[in-house]
């Protein structure tokens, strides 16, 4: 995700929003 320092929770929304698993 976009904001890595975000909990997962968050992490996985922005992931999904931003890119798949953009880790």
């Amino acid at each position: 995700g976009i904001m890595k320092n975000l909990p997962p929770s968050e992490m996985i929304e922005s992931c999904s929003v931003a890119g798949p698993l953009d880790l």
